[in-house]
Order: C-alpha cells, then sequence, then structure tokens
C-alpha cells in the first residue's frame, strides 16, 4: 500500500498507542484523531478545531506522529520547542520514565516543516501547545517520500514502535501532571 511511512506509520501506532492509554487509566481524558486532507491545507485539522468535542482550555497539549517510519530508531525530530520551550523538560522526562528505544530527540527549528502538519491547526487556531515527533530531517533524506516506494517494505517498524512508546511517556506526563504546560510564546 502506497503511503505506509507518510502516513500509515503515524496513523497505525495511535491503535496501539490508544490501548497503552486505556489500560493505564491516566487522570485526564486523551484524545485520539486521526484527520484527512492535511496535504490539502490541513483541512481535516482545522474542521476538528472548529468543532471540538471539548472546550479548548480544556486541552492540555497536543502531540502529532506524522511519517515515523524511516531513519535512525534510536531517535525523533522534534518540532515545536521554538514555539514552547518548556515542554523540553517534558521530552527529557519522557525520555526517562521506560524504555522506549529512542535515546534522543533532535530539536528541528524549520518553520516551513512546523507549518505543515495538523499540530499546527491547534498551534495557530487554538494556541495550544504542540509536539511534532517526525522520522528524519531534513525531508529529502527519506528517497521514498511522496513516491510510490512509500511501501510496507521501506517502514522500519522498529523506529514507529519506539516512537510509539516516546509519545505515551510523552502524553502521560501530559495526562498526570498536576501543572500543565504553559501556551506557545509565538503564534
Amino acid at each position: 500500500a502506497l503511503g505506509a511511512d507518510d502516513n500509515a506509520s503515524g496513523a497505525s501506532s495511535e491503535e496501539v498507542f490508544a490501548r497503552a492509554v486505556v489500560e493505564a487509566a491516566p487522570r485526564r481524558a486523551v484524545i485520539f484523531a486521526s484527520f484527512a486532507m492535511e496535504g490539502d491545507g490541513l483541512v481535516g485539522s482545522k474542521a476538528f478545531c472548529g468543532r471540538l468535542p471539548v472546550t479548548s482550555d480544556q486541552i492540555v497539549a497536543m502531540l502529532n506522529l506524522d511519517m515515523i517510519g524511516v531513519g535512525d530508531k534510536t531517535e525523533v525530530v522534534v518540532l515545536g520547542l521554538v514555539q514552547n520551550p518548556a515542554l523540553e523538560s517534558t521530552l527529557d522526562r519522557a525520555l526517562r520514565l521506560s524504555r522506549t528505544g529512542i535515546r534522543e530527540f533532535r530539536d528541528c527549528r524549520d518553520p516551513g516543516l512546523f507549518e505543515r502538519s495538523d499540530h499546527h491547526s491547534f498551534h495557530q487556531l487554538l494556541g495550544v501547545p504542540v509536539l511534532f515527533f517526525f522520522e528524519n530531517y531534513p525531508v529529502e533524506r527519506n528517497p521514498d517520500y511522496h513516491t510510490w516506494r512509500d511501501t510496507v517494505e521501506t517502514v522500519d517498524t522498529e523506529k514507529v514502535t519506539n516512537t510509539a512508546r516516546l509519545a505515551f511517556n510523552t502524553a502521560w506526563l501530559w495526562a498526570n501532571d498536576d501543572e500543565r504546560p504553559p501556551r506557545p510564546s509565538t503564534r
């Protein structure tokens, strides 16, 4: 199937991630959502932000997993720290919370890439703290990006699993910490 990495890698991890959150029973509710038409102007995520199932002040943060299946399986590229510098300590804690297979995160400060995926709707429209977990940077390091070669055979399932574990740890902290992360410093 084409689109195995972009973005079946993120979407497929969502089901397992959701089951783990339900079993762990955090203090706060965690909403899982998948969005259509990201490549057509973030249509799905903008529509979701316009018709939230809760009030926007109830949303602690948004974590986006988009293209998480190619590259070094021990690292994850993270966008959103420029806008949400306080979330760096959350990521440090998430790395130490339990074994994930991720040894480090790489802070990516590319504003063009930051604005291209669904987390940006939450940042721009709602002023919600966001993080975007991504596989590799620059995007061109993935020779199969937006080609017919983006198939299941090109996806590293261990990298997907490791990134999903880090995502779980990050969401767990947001769902259980007494303090909420501050709103973004820039919009």
